[in-house]
């Protein structure tokens, strides 16, 4: 199959009939498009069931982790403190990202999805924070009373230059499976609401737990989540 569209009100229900989709076209597809209308709401029984399938993988010394260690290394949830901290808490949240960066890289020396965020390579060594340039030009949009923000957006970007938040790092990530899965995220202002867009370049086969060798990429997905996105 070519291409497959989902389109669910939650991140379970999603996940699920895009697994379901998948593996009824036979576990390949050229492109896996999923849209989340609430993508912070979710059935916990979901994660449930894949936690539990998660350990009896590790179990069996397969290197797979839980859910929410996997969402961490895209955003450290837990970190973002707003209603403690109010408008200090993404300061907070980019000094810890900072702090723990050497303990993060123990796991994985290529860092985290996270860190490519907030501390892409920029040129002669430095860092460029590309999720708070792109929150701080969507909050001057909105601010100045435009209702859409998407005309900002380019598919291929620098991460200064527009409403974009790439991931890979052209000429170093070469790999075809594991990190990272995820290359782009993109944002748009639609109506005065914030709606995300990450896209990856490889999808793991449906029937794997995890990114396995492969010979070539065979799927790219883009996950368009909706208005708490």
């Amino acid at each position: 199959m070519m291409a497959i569209f989902v389109s669910e009100k939650d991140i379970s229900t999603a996940w699920l009939v895009a697994m379901n989709r998948l593996l009824t076209a036979g576990g390949d597809a050229v492109n896996l498009t999923v849209c989340i209308a609430d993508p912070t709401a979710e059935d916990k029984a979901v994660r449930q069931v894949l936690d539990r399938f998660m350990s009896e993988q590790r179990r069996a010394k397969r290197p797979v982790q839980p859910v929410s260690t996997v969402a961490n290394t895209i955003f450290p949830a837990a970190w973002y403190l707003p209603d403690r901290l109010g408008s200090d808490a993404a300061q907070h949240l980019y000094e810890l990202e900072q702090t723990t960066r050497s303990v993060s890289r123990r796991r994985n020396n290529r860092g985290t999805y996270f860190e490519r965020m907030v501390a892409w390579p920029g040129p002669n060594g430095k860092k460029f924070n590309q999720l708070d340039a792109a929150i701080g030009r969507l909050s001057s949009v909105r601010e100045r009373g435009h209702q859409r923000g998407h005309d900002y957006e380019v598919g291929i970007t620098m991460p200064a230059d527009e409403v974009a938040v790439p991931v890979l790092v052209a000429g170093k990530d070469r790999s075809v499976i594991g990190f990272p899965c995820l290359s782009h995220m993109s944002f748009s202002l639609l109506h005065g609401v914030v709606h995300l867009s990450p896209a990856r370049a490889d999808f793991p086969p449906a029937s794997s737990p995890a990114c396995r060798p492969r010979r070539r990429p065979r799927h790219s997905a883009a996950l368009a989540s909706g208005p708490n996105g």
